[in-house]
């Protein structure tokens, strides 16, 4: 609740930026209201001009999507009711960050991503914006201690190193957690950084170790499979029918690899759905998979389809199809782009969020 800037009358309508206005002045007095919001947009559209590519532009951009994404007065709240965890003051910034650049809005929009739409800003402001949306999540220990407030650390989970800056006091073996945001060429704490102490930082270490190690069986657990894979139908993608015998054929092979027997002598080239293996990704049941390789055998492309198989079908699997000059020139055909093959891997990250895992 607030005091209309237009008429001064008690109001909870419409706000822009810090000032409310009725319903009334909103409908009938528009082209002041034209005037305020254009005011209102400079106060935040003059000073994402002037950012610098520094980190101190990253922490300042930050606030400034914070700030925007706080007028979801309701989504807010709602958001509060959701959130993994109690909102407190200690946790409000990292609960901030989430809901700012994760956290989808009703319109599927999340605030940063309205924050681009609403505000003009330079091409490099709502790039950085986006990759923001991004944060690298878990544990990370310090393994160097840099210059100027910059940090080198490990992800504790897969062993990745990044660079973090961040105005904090940290030792070497250290441990933070959390969220890191990519800024630039490094990654920011984003101020809401978890520092752990001596003995729960040995016990995360303890558990990440741990974790390595079971999933260091687990890879070494898929290799096998797929290796008996292989011997079992004599290729990585075998098609079926349909789906139910695909997975009655899975449960066969699985039996099989528990007895003595050799592998039928059976040709597995003819079908609508495959059953692919790979040694890192595992096994899956592909519908559509033999309608696909036809069409692209034959270059007779089927445009719904072919599309629903690109945006569907996982990546791994399309790559096994083809190399990125035949998937630029399938793409060119189906969504009537002029792509090469340097150029098809941003697309296709661009229609999937999920492209190359």
């Amino acid at each position: 609740m607030g005091n209309c800037h237009l008429c001064g009358k008690p109001t909870q309508s419409h706000q822009l930026g810090d000032y409310h206005v009725c319903h009334t002045c909103w409908t009938q007095r528009s082209d002041e209201v034209a005037s305020l919001e254009k005011d209102v947009k400079e106060q935040v559209e003059g000073p994402l001009r002037e950012l610098e590519q520094d980190e101190q532009a990253g922490i300042q951009l930050i606030r400034m999507v914070q700030q925007y994404a706080m007028r979801f007065r309701d989504q807010l709240k709602q958001a509060m009711r959701e959130y993994d965890g109690e909102v407190t003051e200690q946790t409000f910034p990292v609960f901030m960050n989430w809901f700012a650049f994760e956290r989808e809005l009703d319109d599927g929009a999340t605030p940063a991503e309205r924050f681009i739409d609403y505000y003009d800003m330079p091409g490099w402001i709502a790039d950085a914006v986006q990759r923001l949306m991004q944060p690298v999540r878990g544990f990370f220990e310090v393994t160097e201690k840099l210059a100027d407030d910059r940090y080198t650390v490990r992800h504790l989970m897969d062993n990745e190193e990044y660079e973090l800056y961040g105005n904090i006091d940290l030792e070497k073996g250290a441990v933070v957690g959390n969220k890191i945001y990519p800024w630039l060429d490094t990654h920011l704490s984003g101020g809401a950084l978890a520092m752990y102490g001596e003995k729960e930082a040995a016990q995360i270490k303890k558990m990440a170790e741990q974790f390595g190690d079971l999933q260091e069986k687990s890879r070494e657990m898929q290799h096998r499979i797929h290796e008996d894979f292989l011997d079992y139908f004599g290729r990585w993608d075998p098609l079926f029918p349909d789906e139910a015998e695909s997975r009655d054929i899975l449960s066969a092979f699985m039996e099989w690899r528990d007895s003595d027997e050799e592998p039928p002598e059976q040709d597995w080239s003819d079908g609508e759905t495959a059953l692919v293996s790979h040694p890192e990704h595992g096994m899956t049941v592909i519908p559509g998979y033999g309608t696909l390789k036809d069409m692209l055998d034959s270059d007779m492309l089927d445009v719904p389809a072919t599309r629903k198989a690109l945006e569907q079908m996982p990546s791994w699997v399309l790559r096994e199809l083809m190399d990125d000059e035949r998937l630029a020139q399938v793409v060119n055909d189906v969504y009537d782009r002029d792509v090469d093959s340097t150029e098809v891997d941003a697309f296709m990250d661009s229609i999937r969020d999920d492209w190359d895992e």
